[in-house]
C-alpha cells in the first residue's frame, strides 16, 4: 500500500500564499473586463403602445372588408400611417356603427376611425383629433329618376334612406321634413334597397355615394352632383387619453406634411 504524504509547515504556508495571490489576480482581471449594462434609457427601450382601433367596415372605400377578410380602405391606411409617424402600433376591429362609441366609452377600444363627422353636438361627449378629411352629403337616386333632375328639394313625399345616427339622417330630418325618411343600420343595406327600387334616393357621404354609383354591384344607382354640406372627418379618441390624442395629432400632421395623405386619396378616392 501507498505511504501517506507529509507536508511541512513551510510548504503549507507557501501553498496558502500562492492560493491567496491567485485569487487576488482573478478578481483584478474580472474587474478589468467591461461589463454589459443592464440599465435602460427610459423610452428608448419602451415597446410601442398597442392602440385598439374600431371601425364600421361597411363604408367603402373609406373602410370595408376585403376579399381576404381584412379591414381595408382609406381610413385604415391613413390610421396605419398616423400610427407609424406617431410612434404607436394599431390593431383593427370591425364594429357596428351603433356600438362603436359605446365601446370607446367603455374602454373596449381606444380609437374610432370610421368617417366620423366632427360636430358641435358630438364634441360635447367625444374627443376628436384634428380634421383629416373634408366631405359632404350627397344624394344617390334610383336610375328610374335619372332624367328628372331630382334633388332633396324636389323629393317631398318620396322615400329616401340614410344610415341611422349619421349626419346624413340629420340633414333630411332637419332640412327636408316632408321627405319620407327610412333609416338603415348600415349604408350597404340602404343602397341595396335603393338598387332594388324600394327607395327613391339615399343620402350618404360624397366618396361613398360616388363609389357605389360607379362600381358594378349596384346597377341602378345615379349619383347627384349637388353637395348639401361641407363636413370634416375626425378620429375619435377615448375621453381623457391626452397622451394618445397628442400622438394621433402629431402623426396626422406628419402624414399631411409628407404628402402621404394625398397619396392615399389618389389610391382610394380618385
Amino acid at each position: 500500500m501507498r505511504s501517506p504524504r507529509f507536508i511541512t509547515p513551510f510548504a503549507g504556508l507557501t501553498l496558502a500564499l500562492v492560493t491567496l495571490l491567485a485569487g487576488c489576480s482573478q478578481e483584478k482581471d474580472a474587474s478589468a473586463k467591461p461589463q454589459a449594462s443592464t440599465s435602460t434609457n427610459g423610452d428608448a427601450h419602451k415597446a410601442p403602445r398597442l392602440v385598439r382601433v374600431g371601425s364600421e367596415a361597411a363604408y367603402r372605400p373609406m373602410e370595408y372588408i376585403d376579399d381576404e377578410g381584412n379591414i381595408a380602405g382609406y381610413d385604415i391606411d391613413l390610421m396605419r400611417a398616423i400610427a407609424k409617424e406617431g410612434g404607436f402600433e394599431v390593431t383593427f376591429e370591425n364594429v357596428a356603427w351603433d356600438a362603436l362609441f359605446g365601446m370607446l366609452a367603455n374602454g373596449e377600444i381606444d380609437v374610432a376611425i370610421s368617417s366620423v363627422t366632427i360636430t358641435d353636438e358630438r364634441k360635447k361627449t367625444m374627443t376628436f383629433s384634428d380634421p383629416y378629411y373634408r366631405s359632404g352629403q350627397r344624394l344617390v337616386v334610383h336610375a328610374k329618376h335619372k332624367d328628372k333632375n331630382l334633388t332633396l328639394e324636389t323629393m317631398d313625399g318620396m322615400h329616401v334612406g340614410a344610415q341611422i345616427g349619421t349626419t346624413s339622417a340629420e340633414l333630411v330630418e332637419k332640412d327636408f321634413p316632408k321627405i319620407s325618411l327610412r333609416k338603415f343600420d348600415n349604408v350597404v343595406f340602404g343602397l341595396r334597397d335603393l338598387d332594388q327600387g324600394n327607395l327613391d334616393g339615399f343620402v350618404v357621404d360624397d366618396p361613398v355615394g360616388r363609389f357605389y354609383a360607379a362600381q358594378g354591384d349596384f346597377i341602378n344607382l345615379v349619383f347627384v352632383e349637388k353637395e348639401y354640406t361641407s363636413e370634416d372627418f375626425g378620429i375619435v379618441v377615448k375621453n381623457g387619453d391626452q397622451e394618445l390624442l397628442d400622438a394621433v395629432n402629431a402623426g396626422l400632421k406628419k402624414v399631411k406634411e409628407s404628402g402621404v395623405a394625398e397619396q392615399l386619396k389618389d389610391k382610394w378616392l380618385r
